[in-house]
């Protein structure tokens, strides 16, 4: 599973295949690399979940539904890692206000 782990952001760039064949293949692979390295994948599909396009969200969600079938232990760590690219990103988007520039020098 390591080496499959090492192209893992390859791997998942193909989730929307239009075939269901690859489909199917892929989130078997997918969700095999998930149960064996749990927080490097998680980490890594993270910003497939949060993506814009629909069909890229649903496959993920089908991918972890299939890893807490497999594992059901995970199933507390993918909410934990849902939750905080959540708060990342509302930190990211979050307005602050205007503050005095501090001279470091």
């Amino acid at each position: 599973m390591y080496v499959l782990l090492t192209a893992f952001s390859q791997i998942i760039s193909r989730v929307c295949h239009e075939n269901m064949e690859v489909w199917n293949l892929l989130r078997e692979m997918i969700g095999n690399i998930i149960c064996t390295h749990p927080h490097q994948t998680l980490w890594m599909i993270m910003a497939v979940t949060k993506s814009s396009y629909e069909m890229r969200k649903s496959r993920c969600v089908t991918i972890f539904r299939s890893v807490e079938r497999k594992k059901p232990e995970l199933k507390p760590l993918i909410t934990n890692y849902t939750l905080l690219a959540d708060r990342l990103i509302e930190l990211c988007v979050k307005e602050i206000e205007k503050t005095h520039t501090v001279s470091l020098v």
